[in-house]
């Protein structure tokens, strides 16, 4: 076993703010197991952990190498001078191969070498290419002696060839499932071919767009829905339409690319077989990025695939080696799940194929970006993690642009951009003082002999009230502008000039107006004291909770629905949100809105319901807020706020 490490040959000013340009792929290549001669081609990760590849030397092998490095190889069962080529795990749970020999066939091992071989309903002398499973649960693969068939294997052996609608001297020869449901295939003939076959065996060959002489070899399924190749001097891409595009530009002239599959980055990797050798990485955008260093000259890289591990493994064919090299993580679009003034957090989807890997978020006013956000470790796993990173000093009610950068030793990825908008900053309504009574001059102090204006309180000597009783009554007072008050049972609101007993459940309505509510603590007579203003609400006191009031929001509901039909017209005037301020010095008080519940802890804050959710904004002291619905309390501290979703939001 050997471990090189490659040079990494381009990096995009976006990489290079996101990581350091040291970050490089690594290869490791592993020899010993493997029979002299033997020649891998093939490989394909099966459904135990492992992979498996195919040895087309003179005697022919399967191979079986783990994550580690330790190769079996099984030849019994198979036949001399067969030619194992094409290798793919099957739907039923087995690893199926094709054998290139005059005499060759479709064959079945299980995951400890018990091999099966079918040969009923092949033609003689068709040399068997590659083989992929279907989306039918059948395996198909390629034939490429003239005039060139499509073969079709059931789980249990039973073999169908298809020619129809093939060119003679097509020479079919790479296969994949495309995302259309449909097998498609590569063909090396003159002129080059791209062929698909549906699971009932109708063909369509395509040529428009390909170089004659490309001769295209392998095929996959890229991660934007379309199909990749390995063409000479190339790599092509076809839509599921038959659109084709070709790329040359930074494949090396002559190198040969053979193989080609689909990596947890995002990229496709490909394997280049002229001497030196090399392996390649292509975006779906068509950038390439060529790899030789760490590969052993001369090994002609041929058969490649994504691993357990995350990772891309290769053969090396006239090297009689298998090799991994390691790739940058892959990281999937940013999702905004919490969104407040000043922060939100962004989730994202990493695969960080067992490396170490960083998540960081870019953002910004536009997609310059310009900040990037502290590092979140994601775990050396093979498989996808979801983390989430924290953005903090927002600006609030403005747009951010954001994107996901994701880093480990082999390279860095950026997820594709998006787009969050802080809530705007709530300024609470100034609370009008109140106006204290003013005792007039003595007669005779005027030296005008008039007396002065008095202002005139809401009540000179209100009448005396009685003290509220705990869960059945409070006192409410006016404090300032208009107050109005419907008790249980009307349906007519009155106004509220002077303090008065009001039973639990009353509905007071503060839009327009500042009231002040005393309500007991306890039976021996302490009280409690909250000030309310800018809403609505009603009181409720649960006679197990220990003297706490619930402070819940009345008033119509946000507008969240299309315009109303006509004639709606009560409807039509619904506000888009309905909101309360309270303020209280160390009482035992909650907030309701439609989706949280806000408990206190003396303070002076803000609920809100709108068509996004319920909204929490604190001024002073602390505010401890859990959704209605299921989840964990936030605790809400002065100069934030808390979004609490509205479902489906």
């Amino acid at each position: 076993m050997r471990t090189r490490l490659l040079a990494l040959l381009t990096a995009s000013a976006a990489l290079a703010l996101a990581g350091p340009a040291a970050a490089a792929p690594t290869v490791t290549e592993w020899s010993s197991g493997i029979t002299l001669g033997g020649q891998p081609t093939g490989i394909a990760r099966a459904a135990d952990g492992t992979l498996w590849f195919t040895e087309n030397g003179l005697i022919g092998r399967l191979g079986r190498i783990t994550p580690s490095g330790v190769v079996t190889e099984f030849s019994s069962g198979l036949t001399v001078g067969g030619g194992p080529l094409g290798i793919t795990p099957g739907p039923d749970g087995n690893v199926w191969f094709t054998e290139n020999s005059l005499l060759g066939s479709v064959g079945r091992s299980s995951l400890t070498g018990t091999i099966a071989r079918f040969t009923g309903g092949l033609t003689i002398a068709g040399q068997l290419r590659h083989i992929a499973a279907g989306p039918d649960g059948n395996l198909w693969s390629t034939w490429s002696a003239n005039p060139g068939r499509i073969v079709r294997t059931t789980p249990t052996g039973t073999v169908t060839e298809f020619t129809a609608g093939l060119s003679a001297n097509g020479v079919p020869s790479g296969i994949t499932a495309g995302p259309d449901g449909a097998m498609w295939f590569t063909m090396r003939g003159t002129p080059a071919r791209i062929g698909r076959i549906t699971t009932s065996g109708t063909i369509t060959e395509f040529t428009a767009g390909l170089t004659a002489g490309s001769a295209p070899e392998g095929i996959t399924t890229g991660p934007d829905g379309n199909l990749w190749f390995a063409q000479a001097d190339g790599i092509g891409r076809i839509t599921p339409a038959g659109v084709v595009t070709e790329f040359t530009a930074g494949v090396t002239p002559g190198s040969r690319p053979t193989g080609i599959a689909a990596g947890a980055d995002g990229n496709l990797w490909f394997t280049e077989a002229t001497d030196p050798g090399r392996i390649g990485r292509i975006t779906p955008a068509g950038v390439v990025t060529e790899f030789s260093a760490g590969i052993t000259a001369d090994g002609a890289p041929t058969g490649i695939t994504a691993g357990p591990d995350g990772n891309m493994w290769f053969t090396q064919r006239t090297g009689g080696r298998i090799a991994r090299i390691t790739i940058g993580p892959g990281v999937g679009a940013g999702t905004a799940v919490s969104i407040a003034e000043r922060d939100a957090t962004i989730s994202a989807s990493v695969a960080a194929n067992s490396q170490a890997t960083t998540l960081r978020v870019e953002y910004g006013p536009t997609t310059g970006y310009g900040t990037l956000s502290a590092a979140v470790p994601v775990p050396a796993s093979a498989t996808a993690q979801t983390i989430q990173v924290p953005l903090t000093g927002l600006l609030p009610g403005a747009a951010y642009h954001f994107r996901t950068v994701a880093e480990n030793a082999s390279g860095v990825t950026v997820g594709p951009s998006g787009l969050l908008t802080t809530v705007a900053e709530v300024v609470p309504p100034v609370v009008p003082p109140v106006v204290p009574p003013v005792t007039p001059p003595a007669t005779g102090d005027d030296p005008a002999g008039d007396d002065p204006v008095v202002p005139t309180p809401r009540s000179a000597d209100p009448a005396p009230v009685a003290p509220p009783a705990l869960g059945r009554t409070v006192v409410a007072r006016p404090v300032s502008g208009t107050v109005l008050v419907r008790r249980p049972g009307s349906a007519t609101p009155e106004p509220l000039d002077d303090p008065a007993t009001l039973p639990v459940g009353t509905v007071i309505d503060a839009t327009a107006g500042t009231v002040r509510v005393a309500s007991a603590l306890d039976a021996s007579g302490a009280t409690q004291t909250a000030t309310l203003w800018g809403g609505s609400f009603s009181l409720a006191q649960p006679p197990a909770a220990g003297g706490r009031v619930d402070i819940v929001l009345r008033g119509p509901l946000p507008v969240c629905a299309p315009a109303p039909a006509k004639g709606a017209r009560q409807n039509a005037a619904r506000p888009v949100s309905r909101s309360l301020w309270a303020q209280d010095a160390g009482g035992r008080y909650r907030t309701r809105g439609r989706n949280s519940v806000a408990t206190v802890r003396g303070t002076t804050w803000l609920t809100r319901d709108t068509c996004a959710g319920t909204l929490t904004r604190v001024r002073e002291g602390a505010v401890s807020v859990k959704p209605l619905r299921g989840g964990r309390a936030v605790l809400v501290r002065a100069g934030r706020s808390h979004l609490v979703p509205a479902p489906g939001r």
